[in-house]
C-alpha cells in the first residue's frame, strides 16, 4: 500500500527499504579555461517506508579530509523522480583527489511518533588530469637501439608529453630521438662510439623516462616515470680473504676483455678476468676496470678500497691487580699487590664497611672475627684507587 504525505504543497509516495542505491558522477572532471565546466553528481534513492519525506540533501566536498565546499539540492527526490543532483563548477574545486559525500535527511512518522533519519554515501574522483598509471617497455636499452614505450590511457587526455634525461644529449653525441608524443613513442639512446662514449659515460648508468597527459581544458597532469638502465650495469664486490688478500669480482662473467689497473705498491696474486686477487699490504687504493659490455660499449669502472680499521687498544686497567690467598680462609688472609702499595682495606660485614689501616705490597688481614660466608673487601692503593675483592670466611 502506498501512503500519501503532504509537505509544502507537494505530494510524495514512499515505499519500504529506505537508503541510497548509488552515487554517480564523472571520475575525472576537467575545468576549462574559463572555469565554467558544470559537473553533476547524482544519487538514486530507494523507496521510503511508512510515512517519510526527504527534507534535505546535502553534498560535502573534501580534499585530504578538509571540507572545501558544501552544496544543497534545490529539489528533493520522490518516488516518481528518485534522484537528487549536485551541480558544481569544476573550476571551483582544487585540482587533485577529491571526495564527495552526500547525506539525505528524511522526516519519518509512524502513528503519533516522528523522527529524522539520515542516509549517506561517498565517491572519490580526481579534478583535472591524473598521472598515467603505468609505462610499459624494456627496462634496459643498449646504446644505439630503439625501444617502444606505451603509457596507460588517461580520461579526457588529448595528448601525451614524454621526457628523457638531458644527459643523453650532450657534447655532440647523437641525442635520443622520441618519435611522436602520443600514447606510444619510440625512444633511441645514443650509440657508443667507444672513445667518445667512454669519455662522457665512464660506466653504465640509468635514466628516468617520464610521461604526462595534456588537455586543452585540463592543462597538464602529473608525471608517471620509469627508470631505464642504459647498457648492462656492472657491479664490483670485494672479499677480504683469511690470508689478508683482497679479491675483487664483477657480477657479469661474460663481458670481455677485463683489464684491471693495479694501484702502486699492490701485488697481483691471481687474475681470472672478471675476478682478481691482490695483496694490498694493508694499503688503500683505487682499482679501475676497463671492459666491453654485452651492448658493445667500453667502460671504465672505478672501485675504491679502504683497509678495515684496526681494533681499538684495550682500555688501561683502573688499578693494580690485587690477589687474596688462601681463599677461603678461617683466621688470616694475605693480600698481595703486583704494583702499588696497599694503604686501606674496608671489610664488609652485615652490609656495613669497617676500615682496617694497613701498608705494604703484601699485608695480612685478620678475619677471625668475621661471620662464616662471603664478604667484600674494598682495597685502596697508594694512588687512592679502589679495587673490590670477594673472600670467603670458612668455619
Amino acid at each position: 500500500m502506498r501512503i500519501a504525505f503532504f509537505f509544502l504543497g507537494m505530494v510524495f509516495f514512499f515505499q519500504a527499504n529506505s537508503g541510497i542505491n548509488s552515487l554517480t558522477g564523472p571520475v575525472a572532471p576537467c575545468p576549462n579555461g574559463s572555469n565554467q565546466c558544470l559537473v553533476n553528481y547524482s544519487t538514486v534513492l530507494s523507496g521510503f517506508g511508512i510515512v517519510e519525506n526527504v527534507v534535505e540533501v546535502k553534498w560535502d566536498f573534501y580534499q585530504n579530509t578538509q571540507l572545501i565546499k558544501t552544496v544543497y539540492s534545490s529539489s528533493f527526490p520522490s518516488t516518481a523522480f528518485p534522484s537528487a543532483t549536485a551541480q558544481v563548477l569544476a573550476g571551483t574545486l582544487p585540482t587533485g583527489s577529491v571526495q564527495v559525500s552526500v547525506r539525505v535527511k528524511v522526516f519519518r512518522q509512524i502513528g503519533p511518533n516522528y523522527s529524522f533519519v539520515y542516509f549517506s554515501r561517498s565517491l572519490n574522483f580526481f579534478v583535472g588530469l591524473p598521472a598515467p598509471t603505468s609505462i610499459t617497455g624494456a627496462s634496459l636499452i643498449c646504446p644505439g637501439t630503439s625501444t617502444v614505450y606505451t603509457t596507460a590511457t588517461v580520461a579526457n587526455a588529448q595528448s601525451y608529453t614524454w621526457e628523457v634525461p638531458s644527459w643523453w644529449q650532450v657534447n655532440g653525441i647523437s641525442g635520443p630521438i622520441i618519435s611522436g608524443q602520443g600514447q606510444s613513442v619510440n625512444i633511441t639512446v645514443p650509440f657508443c662510439d667507444n672513445s667518445r662514449f667512454l669519455r662522457e659515460y665512464p660506466s653504465p648508468t640509468y635514466g628516468v623516462v617520464k610521461v604526462k597527459a595534456v588537455s586543452a581544458s585540463c592543462g597538464s597532469g602529473g608525471y608517471k616515470q620509469m627508470t631505464i638502465n642504459v647498457d648492462y650495469p656492472l657491479v664490483i664486490s670485494e672479499v677480504i680473504n683469511g690470508d689478508g688478500t683482497l679479491t675483487l669480482s664483477a657480477n657479469y662473467t661474460q663481458f670481455y676483455p677485463y683489464i684491471w689497473s693495479t694501484p702502486p705498491n699492490w701485488e697481483v696474486v691471481n687474475n681470472n678476468g672478471y675476478m682478481i686477487t691482490y695483496n694490498t699490504f694493508g694499503l688503500e687504493g683505487q682499482v679501475v676496470l676497463r671492459y666491453q659490455s654485452l651492448c658493445g660499449c667500453v667502460f671504465d669502472l672505478a672501485y675504491n678500497h679502504y683497509p678495515p680499521e684496526p681494533p681499538p687498544p684495550p682500555p688501561p686497567p683502573c688499578c693494580e691487580l690485587i690477589q687474596a690467598f688462601p681463599n677461603p680462609a678461617s683466621e688470616r688472609i694475605t693480600l698481595r699487590s703486583d704494583g702499588k702499595e696497599i694503604r686501606e682495606v674496608w671489610v664488609e660485614t652485615d652490609g656495613q664497611f669497617q676500615c682496617v689501616g694497613l701498608a705494604g705490597i703484601e699485608v695480612a688481614l685478620d678475619i677471625s672475627n668475621l661471620k662464616p660466608g662471603p664478604h667484600i673487601l674494598r682495597i685502596k692503593d697508594s694512588n687512592g684507587k679502589f679495587q673490590s675483592l670477594r673472600i670467603v670466611k670458612s668455619r
